[in-house]
């Protein structure tokens, strides 16, 4: 019998391109040499239970706590994701209010849908000039807080996908002076703790929970996350309860090691870092030297409400060529062997890890200077992807549950969403079942299929699902 997945992804591995995408473990991850299949037993008498810990998977947790300094810490082997389940489902039952970041995850909408919760959007900075999102201001969120006092809690993402953070800090203090919790969506920020180069966690910085996708920048198998709790409002029996909620019953022991190593030998990943962070600066002045792409550093700091920036998250930008994300994208997957972790109309954006080497990042540089060696320079670009103010007509949840028909795109405009419609990667929901939809949807929605990039929540045929 073959095995379609298998013979899928050898072929894929088989063509030995360097990865600027996430896993953070890039495939060169091991635990002393093992075989991972021999780890990967069930819920025993001598094994524990990730879902109820009582002996060694509960001391490993209380590593976490010392190690981040939080009042309860948790493995996850639903990403992320379960942990913003999680998360709201602490804080959020039907009809109550949360703030919510409109640049978040479409699990954060998701979640907000199973939990009947009703979203009180507030809506991030912008970066025209590069044509990405940068932080939140705390007046934004001081704002809605006034406006909303009923609401439960607020939660942000950060960093972002292109690596910027907002200031956890004083978004912090204007929360808990609202009286809410701040929840923190840390998804791409799990290394941040391991070197001083980093942005402060959001622990660190004051947030009630957060969650942290280890697999996405350290060395844990795709799923591998954790969830922070800093707070004493939950009692152990409602974390677990919730966390039971989304977590799988049968959970992966080997994918567990794998993920307990990945957080607590954070000591020898500090060590890695230290090249690579060395690197990263070379060839960024490599790159800024042409004045042609444009390597993105800590210069945009103060602007956008960008408090800090993730170096190991390299962006690229090409606006002043007249070239997309896209095709460079392209051009480095077929061309240099290089797989980069997300590209947009402007921009390429990669992964760095402590387990990328050296001559991963020379390699990168050098393929970028390459291809936009002979391209003159052209500064007529248009605005990339940015956010359309969402005008909400129902909340999400009762949308989904409404009865819904499918339109072409192009008779869509004045007609109220039913399904998320994401540009994937980030993830990022364009539309939000229950929002009306406007002609800068349409817009760019075709306009990034037509450049290449994913669009998830619409039908094959360019159709569109809405409220009957």
């Amino acid at each position: 019998m073959s095995l379609p997945i298998n013979e899928g992804i050898s072929k894929y591995i088989s063509k030995g391109r360097i990865s600027f995408s996430m896993p953070g473990h890039k495939g060169n991850g091991v635990i002393d040499g093992k075989n991972l299949f021999k780890f990967d037993v069930t819920e025993l008498d001598d094994t524990d239970n990730l879902l109820s810990p009582q002996s060694y998977i509960k001391e490993s947790q209380n590593k976490l706590c010392n190690v981040y300094g939080t009042v309860s810490s948790h493995y996850l082997l639903g990403g992320s994701t379960s942990g913003i389940y999680s998360m709201i489902s602490l804080v959020a039952c039907e009809g109550d209010k949360i703030i919510v970041d409109r640049f978040c995850h479409k699990s954060v909408i998701n979640a907000i849908i199973l939990r009947g919760a009703v979203p009180v959007y507030i809506m991030p900075e912008y970066n025209y000039q590069f044509g990405f999102t940068g932080g939140i201001l705390s007046a934004e969120v001081e704002s809605a807080a006034e406006s909303n006092p009923d609401a439960k809690a607020v939660i942000i993402t950060s960093p972002t996908y292109y690596g910027t953070a907002s200031d956890i800090v004083s978004i912090a203090k204007t929360v808990h002076k609202a009286g809410m919790l701040l929840l923190v969506d840390e998804a791409h920020g799990a290394h941040f703790h391991i070197a001083d180069d980093f942005p402060d966690s959001a622990v660190k910085c004051g947030a009630d929970m957060c969650v942290q996708s280890v697999h996405k920048t350290m060395g844990a198998f795709s799923g591998g996350a954790l969830l922070h709790i800093n707070t004493d409002k939950f009692a152990s029996w409602q974390i677990e309860e919730v966390l039971s909620m989304y977590h799988t019953s049968s959970p992966s022991y080997a994918a567990l090691c794998v993920l307990e190593a990945a957080v607590l030998n954070f000591a020898e990943l500090k060590k890695r870092y230290i090249p690579i962070l060395r690197e990263i600066d070379k060839c960024r002045a490599l790159v800024n030297a042409e004045a042609k792409a444009y390597w993105v550093g800590e210069e945009l700091l103060g602007g956008c409400a960008i408090h800090s920036m993730d170096k190991t998250r390299i962006v690229i930008n090409f606006s002043k060529l007249p070239i997309t994300g896209y095709a460079v994208a392209d051009i480095l997957r077929k061309k240099y062997k290089i797989e980069v972790e997300m590209a947009d109309e402007r921009n390429i954006v990669c992964i760095a890890t402590a387990y990328n080497s050296t001559s991963d990042i020379k390699a990168l540089a050098k393929a970028v200077l390459a291809i936009t060696k002979k391209m003159p320079i052209k500064t007529n670009k248009t605005d990339d992807f940015k956010l359309c103010s969402p005008r909400i007509v129902t909340n999400p949840r009762k949308a989904c549950l409404s009865p819904c028909e499918t339109v072409d795109m192009a008779d869509a405009v004045g007609r109220i969403a039913r399904t998320i419609v994401c540009k994937y990667p980030p993830g990022v929901p364009l539309l939000v079942p229950g929002e009306e939809i406007c002609t800068d949807h349409i817009r760019l929605i075709t306009d990034t299929l037509d450049m290449g990039g994913t669009i998830t929540g619409i039908e094959d045929n360019y159709s569109i699902n809405v409220l009957k």
